[in-house]
């Protein structure tokens, strides 16, 4: 599935959050969506999720324009881990993934065959019984990720799905979501990530789209410098061989970045 924002623009409280934003994200792909903070990446995934209304333009999944589509057939087909999930009021790992099954009509069978299916593929079977209180920060995300997959949309958004979480966790994560190879957009904090995992790029800054492509194209040292108020070095990481970026303060501190 396709997604393309076509000249979005969000105004919340007569105040423009984004402005004439064009996005597409590819069938299969996974797009990452970085800035600085406040510039307006969770108020585009907002959008693309219906938790938001834009003001003017539009969202579209394989050409349908989302403000046709009725409540459970844009549930059926985008599926959501957002920044702030709460703690689970108590619920089992098993009983979280479960609510992904709310937009379908299966079969009791067939949804305890799905649900099973996304706690494994997540690497989560055996703590389905545990309380989502109780899970580190890592398998709580890994929960949420199995909840988005037992939903079975052909969409994956996710806010800042790495946030609070140790590197190990974080790589599991983008491992996991980049071997899904679903149609996939993701507000991502840490550059070096998003260079490392996404197949594309958009820079938000001050509402608007900065630019776009492929991370080692984007991710320029003169432009971060103008973005992010940074001086960058971007090279290859020597253990994966995927762009990696080095930073400093923007200020001359007598030190050389080569």
């Amino acid at each position: 599935m396709r997604i393309v924002l076509d000249g979005v623009t969000v105004t919340v409280d007569e105040t423009p959050i984004v402005s004439g934003v064009d996005i597409e994200v590819p069938p299969g792909l996974l797009v990452g969506l970085v800035g600085p903070n406040g510039s307006g990446k969770s108020t585009l995934l907002r959008a693309v999720y219906r938790a938001l209304r834009p003001t003017a333009g539009a969202v579209r999944l394989d050409g349908a324009d989302l403000r046709t589509l009725s409540v459970r057939e844009s549930a059926r087909r985008t599926a959501v881990v957002a920044q702030h999930s709460g703690d689970g009021f108590d619920f089992t790992a098993l009983e979280i993934v479960a609510t992904g099954r709310t937009p379908h009509r299966a079969a009791p069978a067939e949804d305890r065959r799905i649900v099973a299916e996304a706690l494994e593929r997540v690497g989560m079977t055996a703590q389905a019984g545990r309380l989502f209180s109780t899970l580190s920060g890592g398998e709580r995300q890994r929960v949420l990720l199995a909840r988005a997959l037992a939903q079975q949309g052909r969409v994956l958004v996710l806010d800042e799905p790495t946030n609070h979480l140790d590197i190990g966790a974080q790589l599991d994560l983008l491992e996991l979501v980049r071997d899904l190879r679903v149609t996939t957009l993701a507000a991502l904090h840490d550059l070096n990530l998003a260079a490392a995992y996404c197949d594309l790029l958009h820079v938000v800054h001050q509402g608007r789209i900065a630019a776009s492509g492929p991370p080692a194209d984007v991710l320029q040292p003169d432009f971060l410098a103008e973005v992010f108020g940074v001086r960058a070095h971007l090279g290859s990481h020597p253990l994966t061989g995927r762009s990696h970026l080095s930073f400093a303060p923007l200020k001359n501190t007598g030190e050389t970045l080569t």
